[in-house]
């Protein structure tokens, strides 16, 4: 028999996995309460632009997050452009999946800070 509801014991190391990325903002929406739908603040999505984390992979397999997209909720309202260098300040992440695979993350943050805007023609 094994144990039950480890992943309620999982953390997410946030500092680790944010090293070597690049976030830009790709859309700003309204956070609504799911239950009551009242506002809650800001939800920014943003794609991950750069991406030289060092993953742990077997046998030579190569892996990245580049392009893959994430949203941070901001218990606040903010404004943040569209294209814009972001980096998530306060960062409270959670991994969580469904049928034994953990493939996504859920991520409060207390402010997003904007870095620049990107020029036209400009990539990572």
């Amino acid at each position: 028999m094994g144990l039950k509801k480890l992943n309620q014991f999982l953390e997410f190391d946030w500092g680790k996995f944010m090293t070597g990325k690049e976030f830009v903002c790709v859309n700003v929406s309204e956070w609504l309460d799911y239950d009551t739908k009242k506002h809650v603040g800001m939800k920014v999505e943003a794609a991950i632009t750069k991406d030289d984390t060092h993953y742990e992979t077997k046998n030579g397999e190569k892996v990245s997050n580049i392009y893959e997209k994430l949203t941070f909720k901001v218990m606040k309202d903010i404004a943040v452009p569209l294209n814009a260098r972001i980096v998530p300040v306060g960062v409270k992440a959670k991994a969580y999946g469904d049928n034994g695979f953990v493939t996504k993350l859920s991520i409060i943050c207390d402010d997003i800070q904007v870095m620049q805007p990107l020029q036209k023609g400009q990539g990572n």
